[in-house]
């Protein structure tokens, strides 16, 4: 992708259309003058052209480039094929499509404020530990079943779940994976790397085909003393992490089946999410096997233990999900 900043020459895209009438409407904000910027696509490789999922991370990328710059407006002429999708990303169209015979197709003139274009683009990372370090970001997206990362592994990268889903596994003596979580959107994993070369304590695989962001141990270490508030923030969260990882495995070295079982209910509980049913309700993407697994018991004991919660009333399960029916804490 290419991102322009405007020069006294103008930029590629107006060569495309004249957005004079645009450009007059922007105006001057808390003192900042109308800055503005354009993008293109120049080479998509093959197997990924159509896939739309790439074409939105890189907008999201050219969205904090844009900040990072100060550009205040984005003008773009775009395919009219994918007009409606830059709609979504809160671009307005200018015109009606229109025939560029040097393209070959039709093309739709857009414009917005970068304001806007970043609320589409970081809405979910408010809510996230890696919020303020958007421009650091990267992208990556992972097939159901590939893995993040492995145990023993050396990295770099913490993650947040953008979509899709993660679990998080650790060998056992026997050699086999026990889950300790299920990760899904605003999630984090990995963030001992920020810190330090040691080598993964688990292993991180997609539940699902997933899009994850990503900050590095170098862009964090600069950000330190750039925006200390927000590092600050971030390492206390990582000061939790260590401490709910000692309490995890003080259960399962010391606890009974059942105290392991309501620990692991209880993870489940805080990794839930709204029901999109609506009603109330709390969803688990994870049946009786994840909460066995997380607590190292057998599937039955633990398909015994939710049926018991179930007629108290506390939740209802199937082999792929748990809804409760108290938001958790």
């Amino acid at each position: 992708m290419r991102l322009l900043a405007e020069t006294t020459q103008g930029m590629p895209v107006d060569r495309l259309y004249d957005f004079g009438a645009f450009r007059r409407l922007a105006v001057e904000v808390d003192g900042v003058r109308p800055f503005f910027g354009s993008a293109g696509m120049l080479a998509v490789r093959g197997p990924w052209r159509r896939k739309r999922f790439v074409i939105r991370a890189m907008c999201k990328m050219a969205a904090a480039v844009c900040r990072r710059v100060g550009v205040t407006h984005i003008l773009v002429a775009v395919n009219h094929s994918t007009a409606s999708m830059y709609r979504r990303f809160g671009f307005e169209a200018l015109a009606e499509p229109y025939w560029v015979e040097q393209i070959g197709n039709h093309v739709v003139p857009l414009a917005t404020t970068t304001e806007t274009f970043l609320e589409w683009a970081f809405a979910g990372t408010s809510e996230t530990p890696l919020h303020g370090f958007e421009d650091s970001f990267e992208r990556v997206f992972v097939s159901a079943g590939e893995r993040v990362f492995s145990q023993g592994e050396r990295g770099r990268h913490a993650f947040v779940v953008e979509s899709g889903g993660i679990s998080i596994r650790c060998a056992t003596p026997t050699g086999s994976e026990m889950t300790l979580t299920h990760l899904q959107r605003g999630d984090m994993f990995g963030e001992l790397a920020l810190l330090d070369n040691k080598p993964r304590s688990a292993s991180a695989i997609a539940e699902a085909d997933t899009e994850l962001v990503s900050l590095d141990r170098e862009s964090f270490s600069r950000q330190i003393s750039e925006k200390p508030d927000i590092a600050m923030g971030l390492l206390r969260l990582l000061a939790g992490r260590l401490r709910q990882m000692d309490e995890l495995f003080m259960v399962h070295a010391f606890s009974s089946d059942e105290q392991r079982l309501e620990f692991a209910l209880g993870r489940a509980r805080r990794h839930s999410t709204p029901d999109r049913r609506g009603e109330g309700r709390w969803v688990f993407n994870g049946g009786p096997a994840a909460i066995a697994a997380s607590a190292k018991v057998d599937e039955e004991a633990a398909r015994e233990f939710l049926e018991a919660r179930s007629q108290s009333g506390e939740l209802d399960f199937s082999n792929r999900r748990i809804r409760f029916s108290v938001m958790p804490n």
